[in-house]
């Protein structure tokens, strides 16, 4: 027998207010009232000083509280006639949180999370492993004594033991976020931080594996002794001179280069040609987000299409540049070959989506380009 209340149960520590809402004055059928026996745990919490109405000595019980009947119910009579009365008892639920454990939740979360992206990495990185034997066997490192301390030179490495160091890197962040304030984790913009560099551990991870596995003239220890973040920006470096050089060549090494250029940095996941969950090409969302010239050139490069058309309603990334008011995104889609006179399915022009926007120095700019 018995009930749970869902929502957070208001109860008062007068008869009198009770059989008030009992309903007995507006002549409602059967008028009761719930008399909770009070323990030394399941009990309300006493809110007078926050109740809505002056005086009321009002307790609050938690969500999911389970009220259930014992004793014989009574009646008692009022002058506006009498009213039945069930002695209950409420169970307060376990599962409830406190204030601070609600706050708290959210850092938990974003914790848990991140420990496990960690795995997450150490798993893709022993991938890595058939790689790693003929490249350390050209690294001098390997002939040195074993002595544990970062920039010293290592003896008898193997790759697990190469991917526990940069996991504990990573922990090494994760900790950090372990120690920030639960309140924090509520102020968007460091939120967003945090949330941002958990995403970005991963890349730097990969990053600083494959700075070791690719360029053969950095040494294990040199590796090992730079920072995570260090290392990716190396690696892009590298990366940056590999494309460099491909420029001169074939097209499918270059588009091969960018792409992965592409990938350390964030700008795809797998693909220039994948699609977000809105349907938008990586070129449209550049586009119309107006990310900075070199990106849209380089997932152009890449094998993303400046010129594409959508199907439904004709729109390009010329249009949605304009539109949004990007002057550099609109520039560097006409170097690219995008037409600057193309129309959406009702003939809207760029002109036209950058002069509703309301964006007076992309319709400059598409005038200069030629536009109509």
């Amino acid at each position: 027998r018995g009930f749970a209340e869902w929502g957070f149960m208001s109860t008062t520590g007068s008869l009198g207010v009770a059989l008030d809402y009992s309903g007995v004055r507006e002549g409602r059928p059967l008028p009761t009232v719930l008399e909770v026996a009070v323990g030394a745990v399941d009990r309300g919490a006493c809110i007078i000083s926050l109740s809505q109405y002056p005086r009321e000595v009002e307790y609050l019980y938690p969500p999911v509280s389970f009220v259930e009947p014992f004793g014989d119910a009574y009646v008692v009579a009022t002058e506006a006639g009498p009213v039945r009365v069930i002695p209950v008892r409420v169970g307060v639920s376990g599962k409830a949180m406190s204030v601070e454990e609600v706050v708290s939740l959210k850092k938990q979360l974003h914790v848990q999370t991140f420990e496990y992206s960690v795995e997450e990495v150490r798993r893709g990185l022993l991938e890595l492993e058939g790689e790693f034997g003929p490249r350390f066997a050209t690294d001098i490192t390997h002939v040195f004594d074993d002595i544990d301390d970062v920039g010293c030179f290592l003896r008898a490495y193997t790759w697990t033991r190469v991917v526990d160091w940069i996991a504990r890197e990573c922990e090494k962040i994760v900790a950090r976020h372990r120690g920030v304030g639960a309140a924090e984790y509520h102020s968007e913009g460091r939120y967003r931080r945090l949330v941002g560099e958990m995403l970005e551990v991963g890349r730097m991870a990969r990053s600083k594996a494959e700075l070791y596995l690719r360029d053969k003239s950095m040494v294990l220890v040199q590796v090992l002794g730079m920072s995570l973040r260090d290392c990716h920006r190396q690696h892009i470096a590298r990366l940056r001179r590999r494309l460099a050089s491909a420029i001169e060549g074939d097209g499918g090494e270059r588009s091969e280069a960018a792409l992965e250029l592409c990938r350390v940095l964030g700008l795809v996941v797998e693909s220039a040609t994948e699609r977000n969950e809105a349907g938008e090409s990586v070129v449209m969302v550049a586009a119309s987000e107006g990310w900075r010239r070199e990106d849209i050139e380089l997932v152009c490069l890449a094998g993303g299409d400046p010129c594409e058309v959508d199907e439904k309603t004709g729109r390009t990334p010329m249009i949605a540049a304009a539109f949004n008011g990007h002057t550099g995104a609109v520039r560097a889609l006409a170097e690219l070959g995008a037409d600057v006179n193309a129309k959406v399915v009702d003939g809207k022009t760029a002109v036209m989506a950058a002069a509703f926007g309301g964006h007076a120095d992309a319709v400059r700019a598409l005038a200069e380009l030629g536009a109509d």
